[in-house]
């Protein structure tokens, strides 16, 4: 049975829409569930989810990055770029159980406008809005925190693993702050990377022809921090110790602002 022929009278049915984990296949789910009956129950199952036991109608949904487009700019047409900003903003954590609250919060944009942003006591709001605000402040952290290090080939590589997927946010910003050079920005987690040839910004993902199998290993191929950039790193160590008050240090409060999670690429907490 299709999910478009059901009827007001199966409006108590349960239905599953499994799709492949991504952010845009999350999308599509989203956009596949809106269509349907507010009173639906929808169930939404990603890869190596636990599927419900009572789904009378079970569909996989495809990821298509042009439905998804399509379904955010119905979204910005209705509400506003801000609610879209949000939503995308905690698509980006994609934790337990947010799809029910995005298609929610979608909904009840629709519904009331961009005024729903201010609707901060409704439960759909307080999920998207909370992860929104933690994927918008690593992003903030990372521009500062990510590390850029100059490699042989005459490129810039940076290094790093976020709690969330920030490589293209990170991306437009350093387009505009280091239009001038070619450089790579590498998930090391997510297997994911942005690169920048001083024209053109490209998103890499797994799988594709820039990552394959060992990410780093695969992207790099052999390039590596010139002797330069080794020194650099050398001098820029030295300096961070040197101006340090030991008697001011404050490992809370650096731990606040540099969490210790970053630190394995983080030039300056490598030892000599």
């Amino acid at each position: 049975m299709e999910l478009n022929s059901l009827s007001p009278s199966n409006d108590n049915m349960a239905v599953e829409l499994s799709h492949d984990g991504s952010s845009t296949g999350c999308l599509c789910a989203i956009a596949e569930a809106y269509k349907l009956p507010e009173r639906l129950k929808v169930h939404f199952v990603r890869p190596g989810g636990v599927m419900p036991l009572f789904a009378e109608n079970r569909q996989t949904v495809p990821s298509d990055p042009d439905r998804a487009e399509r379904f955010l700019a119905y979204i910005a047409q209705r509400t506003s770029r801000d609610v879209v900003r949000q939503l995308l903003r905690a698509l980006m954590s994609m934790p337990e159980g947010l799809e029910p609250h995005l298609l929610g919060y979608a909904r009840k944009a629709v519904l009331h406008g961009p005024c729903i942003m201010k609707a901060h006591a409704d439960p759909d709001v307080l999920f998207v809005h909370r992860y929104a605000r933690k994927v918008s402040g690593e992003i903030h952290r990372f521009k500062g925190l990510l590390r850029f290090q100059a490699f042989e080939s005459g490129r810039y590589v940076a290094l790093y693993e976020p709690d969330f997927a920030i490589t293209m946010p990170l991306a437009f910003h350093f387009r505009r702050r280091l239009a001038s050079q070619q450089w790579m920005i590498l998930d090391c987690r997510r297997q994911q990377a942005a690169t920048w040839n001083g024209e053109r910004l490209n998103a890499e993902m797994a799988g594709g022809e820039l990552l394959h199998g060992d990410a780093l290993e695969k992207a790099l191929d052999g390039d590596k921090p010139s002797e330069e950039e080794m020194q650099n790193q050398q001098l820029w160590r030295t300096f961070h110790r040197a101006v340090a008050i030991e008697n001011r240090l404050s490992s809370t409060l650096q731990r606040q602002f540099m969490p210790a999670r970053y630190w394995v690429h983080l030039t300056e907490m490598q030892p000599s």
